[in-house]
């Protein structure tokens, strides 16, 4: 099942450390994604479906750390921030999460001034399908289709049997329907060992990813606004992809405030990041560090708030602007169950 390798893929990210160095990846994620969607198509043949998602998770999914994480881990043009963890703001934690070391810490960059973390893309990519997966109750890829990548290829091969199975395991009473299945898998894995059971900690960011992970696979080749059509027996890519249209502040750990295994856990790491702040001079003593930025989210996930947004933050998104700040960036809603 993938809950035994889950911790593998379950990591953490400190945001308040060194939020201020992440660098800006825009430009270069945006040319990454199209490059490989491209890459994918012209693979294909016969507008095979299954075959276009093969491509996708073969080059840019994985487990443990899916490639589109190696890849900004990688890259000497985008220097991702990182931080070990003796220096994060959960070095206190090992008592009660100590797989919360082997965990940290993700780099960080930052999209159009969403600071993100580099496993937010793992989310989105790999574990974004996995949610379509259990939204539509269907195959993880076609048998027929789907290419067998050499046994060493831990990050296809070793994997496809893994989800299928993890995906079937799942006691889901939302299963195959749609959005509110996502959510119920999300919650799922948050509470388990991706999560709370693993490091100790539950994040509300990570889910966010999923969610517009599964947003994403959703609109591959299918919906109002595809990204490919098949012309002429080959898939041809309708619209070039964006992450502006997925990365929020909802992937920011720093205002989509996390839950954790215990109330020493949370006061642990609020009295860690709080003295971050306070050395920096931030107006923001704790957690929603800009909560002018929670409005924005509260529109953003009008059906799916409660479940993709931490509920410090959803608190100050529901106030009225006076009390709560006024910031509508990035409030293009992305819709309730789908």
């Amino acid at each position: 099942m993938i809950l035994l390798s889950t911790p593998l893929l379950a990591a953490e990210a400190d945001y308040f450390t060194r939020r201020e160095d992440a660098p800006e990846v825009s430009a270069m994620l945006d040319k990454k994604m199209n490059e490989e969607l491209n890459a994918a198509a012209g693979k294909v043949k016969n507008c095979s479906v299954e075959a276009l998602r093969t491509e996708l998770i073969k080059s840019m999914g994985g487990f443990g750390i899916a490639q589109i994480e190696s890849w900004l881990d990688d890259n000497k043009e985008a220097k991702a921030t990182g931080i070990k963890f003796k220096k994060s703001i959960y070095q206190g934690t090992m008592a009660e999460a100590p797989m919360a070391a082997l965990a940290c810490c993700a780099p960080l960059a930052t999209y159009k001034g969403r600071v993100f973390s580099a496993d937010k893309l793992g989310h989105f990519l790999h574990t974004g399908f996995e949610m379509y997966v259990v939204a539509n109750d269907r195959p993880f890829l076609d048998e027929k289709r789907a290419p067998e990548a050499p046994p060493t290829d831990f990050s296809f091969s070793a994997n496809k049997a893994l989800i299928e199975q993890d995906a079937k395991t799942w006691k889901l009473k939302t299963r195959g329907q749609g959005a509110t299945a996502v959510l119920e898998a999300s919650q799922y894995q948050e509470n388990n060992l991706w999560g709370k059971m693993g490091t100790g900690v539950y994040s509300y960011a990570d889910i966010a990813a999923n969610y517009e992970g599964y947003r994403f696979w959703s609109d591959l080749t299918s919906g109002d606004n595809p990204y490919f059509v098949c012309e002429h027996s080959r898939w041809k890519q309708a619209r070039k992809f964006s992450w502006d249209e997925y990365i929020s502040d909802a992937w920011d750990e720093s205002i989509n405030c996390n839950e954790y295994v215990s109330s020493k856990m949370k006061m642990t790491v609020m009295a860690a990041s709080g003295e971050v702040l306070r050395k920096k001079g931030w107006p923001a003593k704790s957690c929603p560090i800009e909560p002018q930025k929670c409005r924005a989210l509260v529109k953003r996930y009008p059906g799916a708030l409660k479940d993709v947004i931490g509920p410090r933050c959803q608190e100050l998104g529901l106030q009225e602007p006076t009390a709560a700040g006024s910031n509508d960036e990035g409030s293009k809603s992305a819709g309730g169950a789908r």
